[in-house]
């Protein structure tokens, strides 16, 4: 059975500007100390989107340490979506930290084929060290 070390959970309730096609960091977490080098992280994000005119596909994707070296966790997830309309998508993964520094997540969201801004009206980052 996994020790949990700590965690960390970060809510933006703020308006996000998703720019046509480019990718857009929604929400942001805290940074998470591991005790030891052998930490994992379950990592979960949620996002509520209104898509773009012209969208027609939404990327949702983790990123560790986004400010530095921006690594993308697993797969992202496609989602096929109409222009105009609202969705509301979950994204979870377990992220073996490869070392014993600080981490820290990000949830971001692309849309594609969009000719228009979209937006992110509530965004949540959420994650929990264990023991490896």
């Amino acid at each position: 059975m996994s020790q949990v070390f700590s965690g960390d959970a970060v809510n933006n309730v703020v308006s996000t500007t998703l720019v046509t096609t480019a990718e857009t960091p929604c929400a942001t977490s805290n940074f998470l100390s591991p005790p030891f080098g052998n930490a994992k992280a379950l990592v979960f994000g949620s996002v509520n989107v209104a898509t773009g005119v012209g969208a027609n596909t939404i990327v949702v994707r983790l990123r560790r340490n986004p400010n530095a070296e921006n690594l993308q966790l697993g797969i992202q997830i496609n989602v096929t979506a109409a222009a105009s309309a609202g969705y509301i998508l979950p994204i979870m993964i377990a992220d073996a930290i490869p070392d014993g520094r600080p981490v820290q997540y990000a949830v971001t969201i692309q849309q594609l084929g969009a000719t228009g801004n979209g937006s992110v009206s509530f965004a949540s980052v959420s994650a929990i060290l264990i023991s490896g």
